[in-house]
Formats: structure tokens, C-alpha cells, sequence
């Protein structure tokens, strides 16, 4: 049956349309920025419009927020009226938004924090004449009211936090506040604002996020956490009360290893939740809520799509996400091996017993982990299986940024890309973390002596926690941890210094990782440790000592250019080569632990005797340059380059084994086979070294540079944070769906 002709009075020419209707929340907020809305009605009207105001307000607050829109009112505002004519409405809103951090509706509470962000992201773009006092009075009134102000901003938002029955879209959008004014500039330490959040401690609530029972919500607030705790901890213009309570012994370290160890797995994987961790107790712990909104803890809103893994793009996203996630977890580990006692103890490195008959875990059934009886041994040990994974990985990747800075036709030098200074930075972090550990006698007998295969790893935890492959021809069968990491090490130092890409912190780093153990072995006034007095050496069978010895030989024929040693830091770097082989000469038996070791490292210093003289004469070549140079200037005599390269007991090993080669019949410099024969022809007895030159003997302390590499790496988090997660805030509306 046709349908019937629509009536003519129905029907509407084209000419006749009426305008599309304006969407609610842009007819108020451009009344409110053209000063013409009841906020400046009620300010005219006194007393009499505080009531219509407070209506006003409770109805905005339920709209859906149009960030494009929000964004573009402060955008297209210049800077003179923002601080002019509309100063006052602009402090309108932010208090109107702070006092309903408190409403009893979750909406408006979703709402206040969300105009709250994007009204001071781009205020924090504006360029005022004195920046920080400026937005402070913008945004607080005045400054007598900056303090109770912020205080009650953080205060009310961090009492979100640590609520039970707050959603998590809320939680997600407080965490996006706090990122939004930590990160206000490039660096946290001038950033005014950022200090009130050492006059409120908000490290309990952020760490009761990582808390969540329930995995997926703990999940989408992990990486949030974690990078506001990350800035916090870079905090150095007063005392970092943050930090302070990392190095307390009772810091709460099970959820935040717990989210550690969930950072650096999978985007795909959720660790298994603990007993009674299900969706009862997401619907259970929605409290005040109640109705519709008490479903959807866990899961607010529709599922965000899946992505289709047959397009490059969705694949690249995804390995950007989870790159971005494993960075976050290195800079978190480093603050907490660097600042927490608790994982610096035998407490924290031990075999795990099984984690099913964990007494810990029992005792406090609250506790939220991703198994069931898990203890913080285990937790730290199979988070620590996965940091060496990543390790490996991150190290891996190094010499693709190598070969991708080459010198250009008109040779200049190609710079690295954004992410390619982040994998660099990422890999410094790295080392830093394993030097920090590596200090530790007690904790470097426990690496010695544990198999790596007996670490623990959480189930279907896939690459995440696979140990760095057996590349080299090692005969053991056990791996010690140890020798993972001197192979980590020496992977970093392998890498060709030569070319356009030189990074002279990177290699000082992984040699201050060796440097760090060899010292380690030995007792506090220099008597051996069982670890390195054992028949089997330091590293015990699982290392190769062969590509340590080529490796930092290798290091000392590049430094030995001219061009080479007036790089900043090339000079450190190799004196620290030298010095390392200085050492381990001088406690080779104890060190190696085999007759055979000591003697492939002795015809590696024969074969590679030249090279060290190059170095020399060119460390006096330089030394004679910068004299000259002061000479003229009259400024201070500079250091000596000599005094940094000591060659005693190189020398004296050349002295010991040259005429026996000689005798050999060999001319000029003996290949590495010629050398190893002399050497065992000749033999160690009478060979007398004359110094033990004290490598690494200072304890760790985080200073200028390594500020400078966490705050780069932080910088480079923050980018991809922004880039690839915060358009994964669901709608506070999407509950009632």
C-alpha cells in the first residue's frame, strides 16, 4: 500500500528551513564569555541572585561538556581580557567547579573536573607577562586566596580518589587534573602550582587507585597513577614529603609493585583477580550510588572498539600504547629500588614460596593483588623477571637508533626523532636501575646464586617475561641472574661508537653497571666475598668474560682519536675502561674464579696492546693542547689527563709476557691465538700488579644528570600519554545507558 501524500502544510522549501539548533551548553558558555549570562546577573543582583545562580549552576553541570567548544572560548580569548573584563567570570567558574567536587551527584562531579582540566589547560597555554602569579589570581581570585583555594581543589579531588563508591570515570578525570597542572610546564620543579601539592599529601589516595578491587578499573587507572607519582617524585625545590614516604620501611610498595608488574605486561592482559575480586564487588562497592549507576563500575560506558589487528596502524597504536605503559613502569622502579629500604633487603629478594600458601596474604585478605596469595617477594621477583625482559628489548632496539642517525650529503648530523631520544632515555633509566641494585652486596650474592629460570612470572604473561635469549657460547647450563645482567650490560657497550651517533652517558652508564659489581664482590674493607671467592668466580659459569674484555678494548681504540677524546664525556669513559680492566687484573683470580679466564684476559690485553698506548699518547696530546690553552688565558690549570689513565698493571702485563712472544718468533702485535700461547707458555707466576684503582667506589647518588635523563624521559611519557590515551575517557552520562 503507497503511503499517502504528505499534507502541503507539512511540507517545507528549502528557503523556509529554520537554523539548526544551538547545542545548550555552547548558548551558555558563549552568553557567560560575551558577559551577558546570569553569572554576571547575579553578581549585579547581590544577594538576590545567589539563588537563581546556584539553579544555574546545578543545571550547566549536568550538560554533556563540549570540549572542542570550551577550548576554543579560552583559545580565542587574548591574554588582557582574560585577566581584564573577564578575570572575575573565569573565577566564577572555577569555584563554582571546586564546590561541587563535593555534590552527591556524580554527573556534576564528573562535569566540574572535566571544565576544570580543559579551562586550565588552555589557560596554562596563554602567555602572560608574569606567568605563574598571573594564572594563580586567574584562577584562585587573588593571591590570598591562591592557598585555600588549591587546598581544597586537590583536597576534595583526592577525597574522589580514595572513595569506594566513586566511579572510575571520575577517578580517571581527578588524575587528569592532577597531570594537567603537574604538567603545566616542562619541567615540575617551576611549576608555582605543582608546590601545593606538597601542603596536601595526596600519595594515599593516588595509591588507593592502584588499589582498586576490581582489575579492569585498576587497570585504566594504573598508568594515570603512576605518572602522577613519577612527577610528584621529581619534585626538588623543598622537601618531597613523596619521597619521604617511599623511604619510610611501612610504605604501601604491594600496590604499587602490583602495578609495576601490570604495566610492563601485555595491553591485552589482565592478571587474574584475587578471591572475591569479581563483578559482585564492583556492584557492591558502587555504595551511594545505587539504581543504574551500581552496575557499571567496572566497565563505565560501552566497550571502547576492538581494534582490527590486520591494519598496520591499529598494530603500531598498540605498540605505542604498551611502549608508553613499560616506560612509565621503568621510571617507577627506579624510584622505588632508589628510595625504598624495604627492596633493598633480603625481604624483597628471595625465592618466593608458592603463592597459594602465601601466610602474608591470608593474614590481610583485603589487600588487592592479581593472584591470590601473593607476597611482595614474589611480586617484586616476577616484576623484576619482566623489567630484565624489557631491558633486553629496550637494549635491542638500541642500534636501530644508531643506524638511523647518519651523516647527511651536506654533513650535518641527522637528529633523533622524539622516540628515538626516548628509547635512548628509556635504556639510561634502565641502567640506572640495574647500577642501583647492583650496589648492594647481600642482593648481588642472591643474583649470583639464583637461577634466572627460577623466577617466578604470572602465567600467559607472554613475551613480557621471557628471559633475554643465550646468544653466546656459554657451556653452563644455569643462568645466573647475574650474568643476565652483565650480558645486558655489555650488550649496551657492543653497540659501534663510531658515526654521527656518539652518547658517551650512554656507555659510562653500562660500564658503571660492571664497575658496580665487579666492586660489589668484595667486602666493605676489601676482603673477598663468598660470591667472588667461590671456585666458580663472581658470575659464576653463566658469563662470558671473552666479549667484555673485546668490548671495552674496542671502546679504547676509538677513544684513543684525537677528534674522539674532545667529545664531552668520551674522556670519563674511557679512563673508566681502563680502570675496570685495571681492577679486574688486579683481583683476577678472585673475580674470573678460573686459571683460564685470567689467562684469555691477559693475552687480550697482549693482543690489544697498542691500542692502549694509542690511547695514551693521545690523552697527552690532548692534555698538552688544553695547558697551552690555559697558559694563554691565564685561568686555572686544568686536570691531567694522564692521572686518569694509570696503565700500571696493563704495563705490567705487557712487560711480563713480551719477550716469551717475541721468543715465538712473533713480530709486532700478536693476534688474540699468538698471545693466548705466550701467555700459557709463559705463565702467571712472578707477575706482580701494582695498583687496585677504585672504580665506582662511591655510592650511587642521583644528581644533575640523572635528574636530567628521568625529567626527559617523564617529558617524553607525558607526550605519548596525551597523544594515544586521553580520548579513552568515557561520558559520566554513559552509566545511565
Amino acid at each position: 500500500m503507497a503511503a499517502p501524500d504528505a499534507s502541503p502544510i507539512l511540507q517545507r522549501t528549502s528557503s523556509s528551513l529554520k537554523p539548526a539548533m544551538r547545542e545548550k551548553f555552547v548558548a551558555i558558555y558563549e552568553d557567560i564569555f560575551a558577559l551577558s549570562s546570569p553569572v554576571q546577573l547575579a553578581r549585579e543582583q547581590g544577594i538576590a541572585g545567589r539563588a537563581s545562580l546556584q539553579r544555574f549552576w546545578d543545571e550547566l553541570l549536568l550538560l554533556k561538556v563540549n570540549e572542542l567548544y570550551l577550548a576554543k572560548c579560552v583559545a580565542s580569548e587574548p591574554e588582557d581580557r582574560l585577566v581584564g573584563p573577564l578575570k572575575h567570570t573565569v573565577n566564577d567558574l572555577f569555584s563554582a567547579c571546586v564546590r561541587y567536587l563535593g555534590d552527591d551527584n556524580f554527573i556534576r562531579v564528573a562535569h566540574a573536573l572535566e571544565t576544570s582540566s580543559i579551562l586550565l589547560r588552555e589557560i596554562f597555554r596563554k602567555r602572560f607577562n608574569e606567568q605563574g602569579f598571573t594564572i594563580i589570581t586567574l584562577v584562585a581570585g587573588s593571591a590570598d586566596l591562591a592557598d585555600s583555594f588549591f587546598r581544597k581543589l586537590i583536597g576534595e579531588s583526592a577525597d574522589l580518589l580514595a572513595r569506594q563508591d566513586a566511579p572510575v570515570t571520575v577517578k580517571v578525570l581527578v588524575l587528569r587534573l592532577y597531570l594537567t597542572i603537574l604538567t603545566a610546564t616542562d619541567n615540575v620543579n617551576t611549576n608555582s602550582i605543582a608546590a601545593y601539592f606538597f601542603v596536601s599529601n595526596v600519595f594515599d589516595p593516588v595509591v588507593s587507585a592502584l588499589s582498586a578491587r576490581v582489575p579492569a578499573d585498576r587497570r585504566r587507572l594504573e598508568l594515570d597513577a603512576a605518572l602522577v607519582l613519577i612527577l610528584l617524585l621529581q619534585w626538588k625545590e623543598s622537601p618531597n614529603i613523596y619521597s619521604e614516604r617511599l623511604c619510610q620501611p611501612a610504605a604501601p610498595l604491594m600496590p604499587l609493585l602490583n602495578s609495576v608488574h601490570s604495566l610492563l605486561l601485555p595491553a591485552g592482559f589482565v592478571p587474574p583477580a584475587a578471591a572475591g575480586q569479581n563483578g559482585t564487588d564492583s556492584r557492591r562497592s558502587s555504595g551511594v550510588m545505587g539504581g543504574l549507576f551500581g552496575t557499571s563500575t567496572s566497565s563505565p560506558g560501552p566497550p571502547p572498539p576492538k581494534e582490527d589487528p590486520s591494519t598496520s596502524d591499529s598494530k603500531a597504536d598498540t605498540r605505542d600504547k604498551q611502549r608508553c605503559r613499560s616506560s612509565a613502569a621503568v621510571v617507577l622502579i627506579y624510584y622505588l629500588v632508589h628510595l625504598s629500604p624495604v627492596l633493598k633487603s633480603m625481604q624483597a629478594w628471595r625465592r618466593s614460596e608458592d603463592p597459594s600458601k602465601s601466610a602474608a596474604q591470608a593474614a590481610n585478605p583485603q589487600t588487592p593483588t592479581p593472584a591470590v596469595g601473593q607476597s611482595l617477594s614474589f611480586l617484586w621477583m616476577s616484576a623484576f623477571r619482566a623489567f630484565l625482559s624489557l631491558c633486553w628489548r629496550a637494549f635491542r632496539a638500541l642500534p636501530l637508533v644508531v643506524d638511523s642517525r647518519r651523516t647527511s650529503e651536506n654533513g650535518q648530523s641527522v637528529q633523533l626523532s622524539a622516540g628515538q631520544q626516548a628509547a635512548v632515555l628509556r635504556a639510561k633509566t634502565c641502567l640506572m636501575i640495574l647500577r642501583v641494585i647492583c650496589e648492594e652486596p647481600l642482593i648481588i650474592e642472591f643474583l649470583r646464586k639464583c637461577d634466572a629460570a627460577a623466577l617466578p612470572a604470572f602465567p600467559n604473561s607472554g613475551a613480557a617475561s621471557t628471559l633475554p635469549p643465550r646468544s653466546h657460547s656459554v657451556k653452563s647450563q644455569a643462568q645466573p641472574v647475574l650474568s643476565i645482567i652483565l650480558d645486558l650490560a655489555t650488550d649496551v657497550l657492543s653497540l659501534p661508537p663510531r658515526g654521527s651517533f656518539v652518547d658517551a652517558d650512554l656507555y659510562s652508564r653500562a660500564e658503571a653497571v660492571v664497575a658496580t659489581i665487579v666492586v660489589s664482590s668484595r667486602g666493605q674493607e676489601g676482603v673477598v666475598s663468598e660470591a667472588a671467592s667461590g671456585a666458580q668466580g663472581l658470575a659464576t659459569q653463566g658469563f662470558e668474560w671473552r666479549r667484555l674484555w673485546v668490548v671495552l678494548s674496542r671502546i679504547c681504540d676509538w677513544a684513543g682519536e684525537v677528534t674522539a677524546l674532545q667529545k664531552p664525556g668520551v674522556t670519563d669513559l674511557a679512563a673508566q675502561s681502563v680502570a675496570i680492566l685495571e681492577y679486574i687484573l688486579a683481583e683476577g683470580q678472585e673475580i674470573l674464579g678460573s686459571v683460564g679466564e685470567v689467562e684469555a684476559l691477559h693475552a687480550s690485553v697482549m693482543s690489544n696492546c697498542l691500542v692502549f698506548q694509542k690511547l695514551m699518547q693521545a690523552a697527552q696530546k690532548q692534555q698538552e693542547a688544553l695547558t697551552r690553552g690555559s697558559g694563554r688565558s691565564g685561568r686555572e690549570k686544568r686536570a691531567s689527563f694522564t692521572g686518569d689513565f694509570k696503565m700500571l698493571n696493563l704495563t705490567a702485563v705487557r712487560n711480563h709476557y713480551e719477550v716469551q712472544i717475541a721468543a715465538m718468533g712473533v713480530r709486532g702485535v700478536p693476534s688474540e691465538q699468538q698471545a693466548m700461547a705466550g701467555v700459557q707458555k709463559k705463565g702467571t707466576a712472578g707477575l706482580k700488579f701494582k695498583s687496585k684503582p677504585a672504580i665506582a667506589a662511591h655510592a650511587y647518588a642521583e644528581g644533575t644528570s640523572e635528574s636530567r635523563v628521568l625529567n626527559g624521559l617523564a617529558r617524553a611519557l607525558i607526550a605519548e600519554h596525551r597523544r594515544l590515551f586521553w580520548q579513552d575517557i568515557p561520558n559520566i552520562l554513559d552509566f545511565l545507558m
